[in-house]
């Protein structure tokens, strides 16, 4: 881990916590390809363009579906490796990170709505705080129990306003789709 001058760890603080956005899942893709040589036509010297010469094929990939808490759920870890150069193995990425999407959004719990306050800990944390377990400023008087809204387990006392501006996703099972992974399903298609 790269250190401070001095010694300490470095480490990344986040000033911006209303833009944080906490998911249920997170999905970690990697994709493998080799460069297969392209027929081209010959340009036209008077305009702009392109000498498109070569194209990516996709021969393996790698994914991972992890949780924000793993006692929710195990992470899961798919990969695979073209067994022929005839496969379509960017549409069976699709077809897979698919079907494990549907499979999640199926065996998500409901959402918890009330949060168990009675546990004598998770209370006296609350009462005895004096940080704000979002941005690490004084609490004084303006303080709240902040729980995670899918366990209902309570994550430490915050100020009303970083409690509220802290984004939370509208559905249990949205995911977003890198640029990358977007341009491959669709060039696939239209082609």
């Amino acid at each position: 881990m790269p250190v401070n001058k001095d010694g300490t760890p470095q480490h990344v603080e986040f000033k911006n916590i209303q833009r944080q956005m906490r998911h249920l899942f997170t999905i970690y893709a990697d994709m493998e390809s080799f460069l297969e040589n392209i027929d081209t036509c010959s340009p036209n010297p008077n305009q702009s363009y392109t000498k498109k010469y070569q194209k990516h094929k996709v021969s393996g990939y790698r994914y991972l579906i992890k949780c924000f808490e793993d006692k929710l759920f195990k992470p899961k870890f798919v990969q695979y490796t073209a067994k022929s150069p005839d496969e379509d193995v960017s549409k069976m990425f699709v077809d897979s990170l698919e079907a494990d999407i549907k499979d999640l959004c199926q065996k998500v719990p409901p959402k918890c709505t009330k949060t168990d306050k009675s546990k004598r800990k998770d209370r006296n944390k609350f009462e005895y705080a004096t940080k704000c377990h979002i941005c690490n400023g004084e609490l004084g008087d303006n303080k709240v129990w902040d729980n995670r809204h899918y366990t209902g387990k309570y994550r430490g006392t915050a100020h009303t306003k970083c409690n509220l501006s802290r984004i939370q996703s509208s559905s249990l099972c949205s995911f977003t789709i890198p640029h990358v992974i977007t341009h491959i399903y669709l060039s696939r298609i239209l082609v």
